[in-house]
């Protein structure tokens, strides 16, 4: 699924994308492309990362379960 957004302003270390709907969000300027400026379309790709996700819950658990054991 491809989103794009574009860059409203350029404020120091951030950008102010502004998201289809209309919202808008702060950005670090230095996690997009290099050549990246006020009114630059840019294309998200939003992928499921399903490995990650059982890493965030698998650690989730472990720190549920550390917690429950100091009780």
């Amino acid at each position: 699924m491809n989103t794009y957004v574009v860059v409203d302003t350029v404020e120091g270390a951030w950008a102010v994308l502004e998201l289809p709907q209309g919202d808008r969000i702060d950005w670090p300027l230095s996690s997009l492309p290099p050549s990246t400026k006020e009114g630059s379309v840019l294309r998200l790709n939003l992928t499921l990362d399903l490995e990650e996700e059982a890493r965030r819950r698998a650690e989730a658990l472990r720190l549920a379960e550390e917690a429950r054991k100091r009780r």
